[in-house]
């Protein structure tokens, strides 16, 4: 499981954008992200905590989700799936739970970093990523 933060990078793509300072290699970025420390973004922790977790208390709400997943498991298993805006990481984890080869699941809240920790004790390590941040800048990274 990995938890990454795109601070360093949001700076690299202000460069990219024109601002006619020199451009920086994708390498020199990842560099300096692997060194950097998870920053929270500016948004509202604690009214984004709130919403997710009184879903996730909706017992309904949550085995339909599950079950629906399950229910279509067969177009699930063996692939990879992306969870943009993940949030708690609950429907990440159905589709890890359903057969998803690779699951990675983007949030720019910091509870992305619960998210982490909720994965590891499922022992989804191995098929889940949790990455902290914009889903532009990641998947920037993900496709070069």
């Amino acid at each position: 499981m990995t938890v990454e933060d795109d601070s360093a990078s949001r700076s690299w793509f202000a460069a990219r954008r024109g601002s006619g300072k020199p451009k920086r290699s994708a390498d020199a970025v990842l560099q300096q992200r692997q060194g950097s420390p998870v920053v929270p973004p500016s948004s509202d922790i604690e009214e984004y905590y709130s919403r997710a977790y009184s879903q996730i208390k909706d017992h309904a709400r949550m085995e339909a989700y599950r079950d629906g997943i399950l229910r279509y498991q067969s177009l699930i298993s063996g692939k990879v799936v992306l969870n943009i805006g993940c949030g708690t990481g609950i429907l990440a984890v159905f589709c890890a739970l359903a057969g998803a080869t690779r699951v990675y699941a983007i949030d720019e809240s910091t509870l992305a970093v619960r998210v982490g920790e909720v994965v590891k004790e499922n022992n989804l390590s191995d098929r889940m990523t949790v990455l902290l941040g914009r889903v532009e800048v990641h998947l920037y990274f993900v496709i070069i």
